[in-house]
């Protein structure tokens, strides 16, 4: 199986590794993006991932406005 890009963006360290265990044993290579260190646009434009998963319930509310991006 080819692999497939999904990009994480969410500061939760233990979703992180939780995805990671489900998910790359079906050729998942997952890439992970904190929202608060990092630019998730430019990094969505830069890997070109096939599916991305956003942290929307945050304090701060910019998961939603995120979303509006893609």
């Amino acid at each position: 199986m080819s692999g497939r890009r999904l990009l994480l963006i969410d500061s939760d360290i233990n979703f992180h590794q939780f995805l990671a265990q489900k998910l790359a044993p079906y050729g998942f290579e997952i890439n992970v993006v904190d929202k608060a260190t990092a630019d998730p646009v430019s990094e969505v434009k830069a890997l070109q991932p096939e599916m991305i998963f956003i942290a929307v319930e945050q304090d701060d509310k910019q998961g939603y406005a995120l979303c509006n991006k893609f």
